[in-house]
């Protein structure tokens, strides 16, 4: 996004695994930065796996619709990410092969299910209470479910629906659905024409 747009300066904010409420709850606590806009990307898990009600992630922050709180999650392992992190290698290995932890989320998606506009409708009910929402443009993966795009599209939230094209994979790998260079420089191409616009 920075190369094509030199004009414009970007701040990354977020982590591997980061659920659509706690995305929002980061871009909250950088409004003192005084952003003029929050890209935030988001894939079905993300909006599933905010909901507590549904199955509790002891490792993410999550949103309990039932007393509208949001209950926090507590990283594992994060000084051994931190210190990984900062060695892109080895953090990637990491990644791939857990050796220090015995039990971790990584790269799981939630099972396919069927779109809940109930429990949806209250996701956002919550967020208009909670956020501003006016800042906010979602970035939707490839695969998101028309259901999710279709919900957020009639609530007027702002929003980039990304293709890949020509059938070309932008993953990594079949075991590593990190994006290659390709999809990076796709993804920034999209968002950069739809923003433009």
């Amino acid at each position: 996004m920075q190369e094509l747009n030199p004009e414009v300066g970007f701040f990354e904010a977020g982590r591997s695994g980061v659920t659509f409420i706690e995305a929002l709850e980061i871009a909250q606590k950088m409004d003192s930065l005084d952003f003029d806009e929050h890209l935030i990307y988001v894939t079905d898990a993300d909006f599933t796996e905010s909901f507590a009600n549904k199955t509790r992630y002891a490792d993410r922050l999550q949103v309990d619709l039932d007393r509208n709180i949001i209950l926090k999650g507590e990283l594992k392992s994060p000084g051994l990410k931190k210190i990984l992190y900062n060695l892109k290698f080895m953090y990637y290995l990491y990644l791939r092969f857990p050796l220090f932890v015995g039990e971790q989320n990584k790269g799981e998606i939630a099972a396919t299910e069927d779109f809940d506009r109930n429990s949806f409708d209250r996701l956002f009910a919550f967020c208009q209470s909670n956020y501003d929402l006016r800042k906010i443009t979602l970035i939707f993966h490839p695969e998101t479910s028309d259901d999710i795009v279709s919900f957020f599209k009639e609530k007027g939230l702002r929003h980039i629906r990304l293709v890949v094209q020509n059938g070309k994979s932008w993953d990594l790998n079949a075991a590593d659905g990190h994006w290659s260079c390709l999809g990076h420089a796709q993804a920034a191409r999209q968002i950069t024409a739809a923003i433009i616009k």
